[in-house]
């Protein structure tokens, strides 16, 4: 009895087991760390999404404005060059002299509007004039009678619009104008400049980020920044929207692949190999159905935080991991020292214990031992006879019972008396 319980003192005075609470402060540290990330990431990838947003859509809109700008302008000098007599006269005569002036005319109009090309068409459709006469693709004889703007500026409009030209093959803006002579109801010609669109590829290739577009009504990517996606329909189009595109020659003969762009939602577009795009895209005011789009890659966007935080992280890191060295050196320490401690402790304990196992069983005397606080520490067999203490109470791993149980007994001074004259 005496051995057991002196063991089992021992044990309940050792401290827990430094490494276990070294690996559950490591293990709080360490998600506390990667929950603080994830918070930090994620507030900082928003407030980039949003930035980029505004910035996209600040973006756009100013192009939008410079668009909308130049087709004001463009219309307003092809209006001026429509109304000069010698322009006029062309149209109505179609003699050499007058057609020399009206050559010469489109000429200073293009050098000073900085323009592809000015060209004017009789009544029929047939080109009689072109600053383009003296070069292998002239338009000169050739008859635009089909073309969406001669058609609308025949009826007494004007009219802007985008396409790939059929005899340059080259993009452009044509901005059209009915010529008029005394008659003002009805047209004699359509006089024509044809813009690059050049202006506008500069701005997508210098100011924009992501991947920037302008569509027609059909979808069809008429610029872009980039370059491969040229008269591919950005979104999957329809087989009568491809017949209808084909009976236009807006864009030529075709083909019109698909770019594999599908819209998830409003702001959202995958690709064909699952890539994430943000969609800022509006519409052109003076341009029906046509749109100014950027596409932002996701990648790109959290590769801007990533870059810079993976160097803050790696010093962070390196840092994070010395403070967890020197912790684990001195807990090791202090680990150390507390077995060697314990060991020193279990020693003196292993002598302690046989020396007052051998004192109470060699004593012809009933001992229980108990300490200051009233915990018994002790007792010998003797004892144990004495009061003829039950097996449950012997048996049991709380020694503090057999105290209990004796100082029941002592209550009745009689039953004390008796068991001493018991025992001797």
């Amino acid at each position: 009895m005496t051995e057991k319980y002196l063991k089992r003192k021992t044990m309940k005075k050792i401290n827990p087991d430094l490494r276990t609470l070294f690996l559950v402060l490591s293990l709080m540290a360490i998600l506390s760390f990667a929950f603080g990330g994830y918070l930090y990431y994620s507030a900082v990838k928003k407030s980039l999404f949003e930035a980029e947003h505004q910035k996209a859509e600040e973006q756009v809109n100013d192009l939008r404005n410079e668009i909308d700008s130049y087709k004001i302008w463009s219309l307003k000098s092809v209006k001026f060059l429509s109304n000069l007599k010698e322009i006029k006269q062309s149209v109505i005569s179609g003699d050499k002299a007058a057609l020399l002036e009206a050559n010469e005319i489109l000429d200073h109009f293009r050098d000073d509007l900085k323009v592809s090309v000015c060209y004017l068409i009789d009544y029929s459709g047939k080109t009689i004039a072109s600053t383009n006469r003296d070069t292998a693709t002239s338009f000169v004889g050739k008859n635009y009678g089909f073309r969406p703007y001669f058609k609308q500026a025949m009826q007494g409009d004007p009219s802007v619009y985008m396409a790939l030209g059929v005899t340059s093959k080259k993009r452009g803006i044509y901005f059209s104008h009915p010529v008029y002579g005394k008659n003002k109801d009805k047209p004699l010609g359509v006089v024509v400049i044809k813009a690059s669109i050049e202006m506008i590829e500069k701005q997508f290739d210098k100011n924009f980020d992501g991947i920037a577009l302008m569509t027609d009504p059909h979808g069809v990517i008429f610029v872009s920044s980039r370059k491969d996606w040229l008269y591919n329909f950005l979104w999957k189009a329809s087989s009568q929207t491809i017949l209808d595109l084909t009976k236009s020659k807006q864009f030529g003969t075709g083909p019109w692949n698909w770019t594999g762009m599908k819209i998830v939602d409003e702001e959202n577009a995958v690709d064909d190999l699952g890539n994430k795009y943000q969609i800022h895209q509006q519409q052109l005011a003076m341009y029906p159905g046509w749109h100014l789009t950027i596409l932002h890659s996701h990648n790109k966007l959290i590769k801007k935080i990533t870059d810079p935080l993976s160097k803050t992280v790696g010093m962070s890191g390196l840092l994070l991991f010395v403070c967890f060295g020197l912790i684990v050196f001195f807990l090791f320490r202090k680990a150390n020292t507390e077995i060697v401690q314990r060991k020193k402790a279990e020693k003196e304990q292993k002598l302690s214990l046989s020396s007052l196992k051998a004192t109470l069983e060699s004593t012809t005397d009933a001992i229980l031992v108990v300490d200051m606080d009233d915990k018994t520490t002790a007792s010998n067999e003797l004892f144990a006879k004495m009061w003829k203490i039950p097996e449950d109470i012997l048996g049991s791993r709380d020694d503090d019972k057999a105290l209990a149980y004796v100082l029941d007994q002592l209550k009745n001074p009689d039953n004390f008396i008796q068991k001493v004259k018991e025992l001797y």
